[in-house]
Formats: C-alpha cells, sequence, structure tokens
C-alpha cells in the first residue's frame, strides 16, 4: 500500500503552487513552484515529486524554486531537511537537482555536501541547461572504476 505524501497545516490559498511534469524524453520529472515555500512544504512537495515519478521508474529529479519565495534564514533551512537518510522516503539511486536564482556559493557546497554525506545525490543549480545536463549523465557503474 502506498502512502499518501504528507499534506501542508496552511490553507491552500497559502500554499505554494507546483507543476510536476514528467519529461519522458530525458526520463526527469521537473517541479516548478512559485509562491511562498516554506520548509513545511518541502516534504509535501518531495513526496508529490516522488509520488508522479513512481509508475515511470524515475530517479532523476528537478525542482525549480526560481519563481518561488523561500523566506528563511540559513538555520531555519538546516533545521527543516531530513536528518536521517530513511526520511527520504526514496531510493539511493536518486539524483536531485535544485534549480534556484543566483545560489550563495557556501550555502550550495555545505547543502550539496550535507546530502551527500546522508548517501544521497544533490546539486544546487542556477542555470537549467546545466542541471538538466548533470541529470542527464550516466550513473557511474561498479565496472567504471579502476
Amino acid at each position: 500500500m502506498q502512502s499518501r505524501p504528507p499534506q501542508s497545516n496552511r490553507p491552500p490559498e497559502e500554499r505554494p503552487k507546483v507543476d510536476i511534469t514528467y519529461r519522458e524524453d530525458l526520463g526527469i520529472l521537473v517541479a516548478r513552484t512559485s509562491g511562498v515555500v516554506q520548509p513545511s512544504d518541502w516534504k509535501e512537495i518531495i513526496g508529490r515529486m516522488l509520488e508522479k515519478g513512481r509508475p515511470y521508474g524515475c530517479t532523476r529529479y528537478l525542482t525549480d524554486h526560481r519563481n518561488a519565495i523561500i523566506p528563511m534564514q540559513f538555520a531555519q533551512v538546516l533545521k527543516a531537511l531530513p536528518k536521517d537518510p530513511v526520511d527520504f522516503k526514496a531510493p539511493s539511486s536518486v539524483r536531485l537537482a535544485v534549480l534556484v536564482a543566483a545560489p550563495v556559493v557556501e550555502e550550495k557546497d555545505f547543502f550539496e555536501a550535507y546530502f551527500k554525506n546522508r548517501g544521497r545525490v544533490f546539486k544546487v543549480f542556477d542555470d537549467e541547461a546545466r542541471a538538466m545536463s548533470w541529470l542527464s549523465e550516466p550513473k557511474p557503474s561498479l565496472l567504471d572504476f579502476p
């Protein structure tokens, strides 16, 4: 039995808009957000993405927050992130790119390291073409290593 993504406690008119599209030609699921995105919305957005991608066997996801407002400080972002890899409720093979308007380098590096240290493949971009290119790269196999 599939579990439903968690629902935000905020009224619908206060929740961010999320348009989710599966790019069959690339095998990438794209979620574009707009409006105000709070930390409490993230689990719902990610849950909806995973649920939508599951029938396609999707393992590559792009979350585009360029048209969203994310009104929080760095410490609030850190507190909202899952602490345990199990909290992601996604296979470790999932590759996630987050697209934001001009990321701050220190924060970008921190978030990428945070997820990598939890066994996740995650990168932050400010250019959609670069994000799609990274998502499209083949996953290395054990035979690729010397």
